[in-house]
């Protein structure tokens, strides 16, 4: 992890707050997990159909434990976590800067952008 210092500078050359840096961060780390899960997923699925020749019932006892072995994933929580706690910190920067007399940073940087 990064100091905040750093963190800091990363983000205001971006245009962006700590908090969506972050979320920005999250996100990346979550979408190149979840091409990895794919990967994973496909060849398996391969596997089983193809090359284990393996019965219908067997396929979904198959599929039933990987639920639950996502579901106990702690990776998975980790990143809910993460998000909800992202959230939270926008929203106290968006009420901070709400009340500075102007519709906020966000919707100002957006204008920007178009």
């Amino acid at each position: 992890m990064t100091s905040i210092r750093k963190q800091k500078k990363r983000a205001a050359s971006q245009g962006l707050t700590v908090p969506e840096l972050r979320l920005v961060e999250l996100m990346e780390e979550m979408l190149d997990s979840m091409r990895w899960m794919q990967v994973l997923a496909y060849s398996n699925q391969y596997l089983v159909q193809n090359a284990l020749e393996t019965t219908p019932q067997e396929r979904d006892r198959v599929l039933e434990a990987a639920t639950r072995a996502v579901e106990a994933d702690r990776k998975l929580h980790d990143w809910r976590a993460r998000l909800a706690q992202l959230k939270s910190e926008i929203e106290q920067v968006e009420r901070r800067v709400a009340p500075s007399g102007g519709e906020g940073e966000r919707k100002a940087r957006a204008a920007d952008a178009e």
